[in-house]
């Protein structure tokens, strides 16, 4: 997978599940907490190659990373990004020196380019981190009360519905009180109404309805986002189409 690097957060937020989707049809094998991983050092080799505090203080691998030729994609994306004369070498009496001379200084503007993508690339990796924090919290297993069955983590019963729906799995009147008592709801009538609800695909994409206001629309994506991080790769690809179809309505709020 080519490194692609988001300069900002919110760059990042919205080309998630596109990166993803396209990290997962790569790398057919993998998971979601896989292209986490991935993105993990990608991200914290950025954030060591922009943490520049002092203007004499570079390291070689810092040199390298804003060389005219990088090193690698991740030092290829950033260094276009910042102004194609990056150093000027410096000595107390002269504003240049030759080429072999190995002090070498930033200037202003470009120091302050550096410590603003090394904000941004600290949000993203902290948003990194709770992706990844919250697909471990969904993977563990709960023990039953006074026994050895493990039981589902509880989650809303909205949630549960969709996530059956991508997964292709009926929930009727026959199975509805099972598969609540499943996920520790009490009863499945809510569960059944939701499900039927989102099997129809144009309920799922459609926009929030009766109110439909940033705040709605917003809480709708979340919803999706979690069942997304619920599901197998073979169940992704759908929820992912139908997300980017919702975060699409954005747009009517810019």
């Amino acid at each position: 997978m080519e490194e692609i690097i988001c300069y900002t957060f919110n760059e990042f937020k919205n080309k998630y599940y596109t990166l993803l989707e396209t990290f997962l049809n790569e790398w057919e094998d993998n998971s979601e907490k896989d292209f986490l991983t991935n993105q993990k050092q990608l991200y914290k080799e950025c954030i060591n190659n922009t943490s520049i505090k002092h203007r004499e203080d570079l390291s070689i691998e810092q040199l390298e990373f804003f060389n005219v030729e990088p090193l690698s994609n991740s030092f290829k994306c950033i260094q276009s990004k910042i102004s194609e004369s990056v150093f000027y070498y410096w000595h107390p009496y002269m504003d240049e020196m030759p080429l072999y001379h190995d002090t070498f200084r930033l200037r202003v503007k470009d120091i302050d380019l550096c410590d603003k993508y090394n904000r941004s690339f600290n949000m993203i990796l902290e948003f990194i981190q709770n992706k990844t924090q919250e697909i471990e919290n969904n993977l563990i297993p709960l023990q039953a009360e006074g026994g050895t069955e493990t039981v589902q983590p509880k989650m809303s019963l909205e949630i549960i519905a969709l996530k059956y729906v991508y997964e292709n799995k009926c929930i009727n009147i026959s199975n509805h009180n099972e598969i609540a008592n499943k996920y520790r709801h009490n009863s499945g009538k809510k569960l059944l109404q939701y499900y039927t609800f989102y099997y129809d695909r144009n309920n799922r994409k459609a926009k929030p309805h009766p109110s439909y206001t940033r705040l709605t629309l917003n809480n709708k994506i979340k919803k999706f986002e979690k069942v997304i991080a619920l599901l197998s790769n073979e169940s992704k690809s759908k929820a992912i189409d139908e997300l980017k179809i919702l975060q699409g309505f954005l747009i009517d709020f810019e």
